[in-house]
């Protein structure tokens, strides 16, 4: 030992000792209590349920049971404290189920492994626990609990902070906290979706600009040559097969006429996602597609799809046929360049023919003869391949842009879910908690 150890420090020595082991005893003798108690109240919730002879001792049983145990001497046992020891079980049940495999009523042999084991799951004193029973919230009481355990609160302290509704006000400025994290979110997804907006609009301006040759690219000049577009393509036997001869997994890929009005983007590319198939016995009249093949759909419900249309990319040998409702097209490379196909829809002059010639009253048909017979200035091929970068770069980015926006609101989703239901707890800012100096316990 350092310093001086004379008789006075002796005797305080083995005092503080006295004192320390007498408390550590204490505290090991009041958990071992609650072990008691939690598994009176069990044997009394199982006698209630499926004891043989329960109907004979009925509403007394407790009665009965205390009279019979302060017969052996046992304290603490009286009606009163027994229903409090039942209470307590069914506050804390649900550690109980796993203990029936190792320990029944009359299997003391195992009792010992059964106490040892339930001392770890009460790390509080009895008393602290009788407090507790007056929460019902399962969640608040563990709060509590958890909170007791870590500032080593008295139980006069916990008495305190139920009274002060701590759990209460945590959780409303958690909520707080939540909203405001939430609020970020929102307003992340509100600035993206305002951005998409203005990079449509954007676009839009451009094809209406670019596509009518208003504005021209630097670099390029001279008028732009009419064309009639039936002198310049052949069309593909498309299949005319229903959505119950596809199959998933065939060998031949099939583009339907609603995967068409559905799709997002302007390009059709077989690997980019699932496509229905069929098998090769029922493809083998048709023309396989190839990239820069054109395919328009021939029926609209609304007079804005008609013309709608995608162009192939991607082939890389697959074989992918058109199918039901479709019309395919093959146009002269020489005439129109790969890339700028895909913006032939958004050609005004080109939207505007076919919209006339749309017949139908319910459904707006579009047949070859109407996009043979149509008739356009074209830009120069080198021109079209430029046009065709400028504005399938806009919307590559409004794709990302678009992809960001959907992954932001499944975050925003799933937030909600963990922290509404507190699976992920955010952590509260002291600014929070300046009026709860109390918890500090």
């Amino acid at each position: 030992m350092s310093g001086e150890f004379d008789f006075e420090r002796l005797v305080e020595l083995c005092r503080r000792t006295h004192e320390e082991t007498r408390r550590s005893a204490a505290r090991a003798i009041d958990r071992r209590l609650v072990v008691r108690n939690w598994l009176f109240g069990w044997y009394i919730v199982e006698y209630e349920q499926s004891g043989a002879d329960r109907a004979e001792y009925g509403v007394r049983l407790l009665d009965r049971m205390s009279d019979r145990l302060r017969e052996t001497g046992i304290r603490g046992t009286s009606t009163t404290r027994l229903k409090l020891y039942r209470q307590f079980y069914r506050q804390r049940g649900s550690i109980g189920p796993t203990l029936s495999d190792q320990f029944q009523y009359s299997r003391s042999a195992s009792l010992p492994q059964v106490v040892d084991r339930l001392q770890g799951e009460f790390p509080l004193g009895w008393s602290h626990y009788v407090t507790l029973l007056s929460v019902t919230d399962p969640e608040a009481r563990r709060f509590y609990e958890i909170e007791a355990v870590e500032n080593g609160w008295s139980v006069r302290e916990l008495k305190r902070q139920l009274d002060s509704s701590l759990y209460q006000r945590l959780a409303l400025s958690r909520d707080k906290h939540i909203a405001a994290v939430l609020s970020d979110v929102d307003e992340l997804i509100g600035s993206l979706e305002s951005l998409i907006a203005k990079k449509r609009a954007i676009s839009q301006a451009a094809m209406q600009e670019l596509l009518t040759g208003r504005t021209r690219l630097p670099g390029f000049g001279g008028e732009w040559e009419r064309t009639r577009l039936g002198d310049h393509l052949r069309f593909l036997r498309h299949g005319t097969n229903s959505r119950s001869d596809l199959t998933p997994h065939g060998p031949v890929k099939y583009l339907h006429y609603g995967d068409i009005h559905t799709s997002t983007g302007v390009y059709l590319d077989p690997n980019a996602g699932s496509m229905p198939t069929l098998t090769t016995e029922r493809s083998n009249l048709l023309d396989r597609l190839d990239d820069g093949d054109l395919v328009f759909v021939d029926a609209s419900e609304d007079i804005g799809g008609v013309g709608k249309s995608v162009e192939v990319k991607g082939i890389c040998g697959q074989h992918v046929v058109s199918g039901l409702h479709t019309i395919a097209v093959r146009f002269n490379k020489s005439v129109l360049a790969d890339g700028f196909k895909a913006y032939l829809q958004f050609v005004p002059e080109f939207g505007r023919h076919l919209r006339r010639l749309a017949a139908g009253t319910k459904v707006y048909a579009t047949n070859r003869a109407h996009v043979a017979s149509a008739e356009l200035p074209l830009p120069p091929l080198p021109e079209q391949r430029a046009i065709a970068t400028v504005l399938s770069d806009m919307d590559a980015e409004i794709a990302a842009l678009d992809h960001r926006l959907d992954k932001t609101r499944a975050i925003k989703q799933g937030m909600m879910q963990q922290l509404l239901t507190g699976s992920i707890r955010l952590p509260i800012p002291d600014d929070h908690m300046e009026d709860d100096d109390s918890h500090d316990g």
